[in-house]
């Protein structure tokens, strides 16, 4: 997703104009920007979590020459994700499959079918066997 679609989401979701939806981005960007910069941590619960790391001096090779080269030390940007943005990545094939038993071709499913298969799907033996079917049909790699 680009900033353009991301204002274009924003603004039809939260029913503001492009330009103030663009203003409200471009605000929390200079916000996570102006914090990380000052070394501190920007959380969001549920979401992630912002923050800067520190990479070692290290030696690498320059790929053309093979030549050693020496790489210095920096801050790098990090961001580890929250416990509900894995979640809602980790489930959607879970919920799409909840729909197709249900019969369903849109809307949501049942919160008590998906708990059952959740509970069936992620059982140990079930795990392996899903995980191996979807890696032969090509669904994980």
């Amino acid at each position: 997703m680009t900033k353009e679609e991301l204002v274009n989401k924003i603004a039809k979701e939260a029913k503001v104009t492009k330009v103030q939806a663009n203003k409200a981005i471009s605000a929390f960007f200079t916000g996570v920007t102006s914090s990380l910069k000052k070394g501190k941590k920007v959380s969001f619960v549920g979401f992630g979590t912002f923050s800067v790391a520190k990479r070692k001096a290290r030696m690498g090779r320059n790929p053309q020459t093979g030549a050693r080269i020496r790489i210095a030390a920096a801050k790098v940007p990090k961001f580890k994700a929250g416990k509900t943005l894995k979640d809602a990545i980790k489930y959607t094939w879970l919920q799409k499959e909840c729909l197709l038993r249900a019969g369903h071709t849109k809307g949501k499913c049942d919160p008590a079918l998906l708990f059952s298969l959740r509970r069936l799907l992620l059982s140990p033996p079930a795990c392996h066997l899903l995980r191996s079917f979807r890696i032969s049909a090509g669904v994980l790699r």
